[in-house]
């Protein structure tokens, strides 16, 4: 998302087929088998049926540097998300939110955010790539997915009609490529084993902005377990 892309710089300075439904989600026979294809690479419909959030670390680079280690709890379920991101210098930024609000924390110290920054990312998480993940999992009824060409596909939601982004799957049924309804698009490296998880070793933003590798991942049955109240007024 291009406004949380910023946050994080701030941390160091064919024509498709009939249409067919495969449990819930709705598509075209081509889109719901690369969609399957995912899932399968990721860890199976199990697994994933049995996630409810995610920990994950991360080794990350931006353009101002390398040297970021993040910690992300991410809800799949409810819109809500929680991350510090550490630099080489010590500078800490801590930011989470959720339905009540979005807050940042530098170095220990509340920070002022934009306005508009509540909407923006509330708006962004129906479409977030692990969202996407566990909503192909769970054939998530909400989800008509269209095919683009051979090996590519995108997502909309079926209430608001609304794109959630494109999926592009190599022959190894990996996904490679990504890109959200908002524009933020990746490439994803080779897919590395993290316990039942399978995920790229690595991403990066397609004009190199933001880059990471993942250091640590696990798949949790329950809400994440960190707050994310309001900071105390005082």
């Amino acid at each position: 998302m291009k406004s949380l892309t910023r946050i994080l710089f701030a941390l160091v300075a064919l024509a498709p087929c009939a249409n067919v439904a495969t449990a819930q989600i709705t598509g075209d026979e081509s889109a719901l088998k690369l969609a399957d294809q995912i899932v399968e690479s990721i860890g199976g419909r199990e697994v994933w049926r049995s996630i409810r959030s995610l920990h994950v670390f991360e080794n990350s680079r931006s353009v101002n540097g390398a040297g970021i280690i993040g910690e992300f709890w991410r809800d799949l379920e409810a819109p809500r998300e929680r991350y510090t991101l550490r630099n080489r210098q010590g500078m800490a930024v801590e930011f989470w939110w959720d339905e009540r609000g979005v807050y940042r924390r530098v170095n220990g110290e509340l920070q002022d955010v934009a306005d508009t920054l509540h909407d923006e990312v509330k708006a962004y998480w129906p479409g977030e790539i692990y969202v996407m993940y566990r909503r192909f999992a769970v054939d998530d009824s909400d989800l008509q997915l269209k095919t683009e060409d051979e090996r590519s596909f995108s997502a909309y939601s079926r209430s608001g009609d609304e794109l959630l982004g494109r999926f592009w799957v190599n022959g190894d049924g990996d996904l490679y490529r990504w890109r959200h309804a908002d524009g933020t698009e990746y490439i994803y490296g080779p897919h590395r084993s993290f316990g039942a998880i399978s995920f790229p070793e690595w991403g990066t933003q397609v004009d190199g902005s933001w880059s990471f590798s993942y250091i640590d991942v696990r798949g949790l049955p329950g809400p994440p377990p960190t707050s994310f109240d309001p900071p105390a007024e005082g």
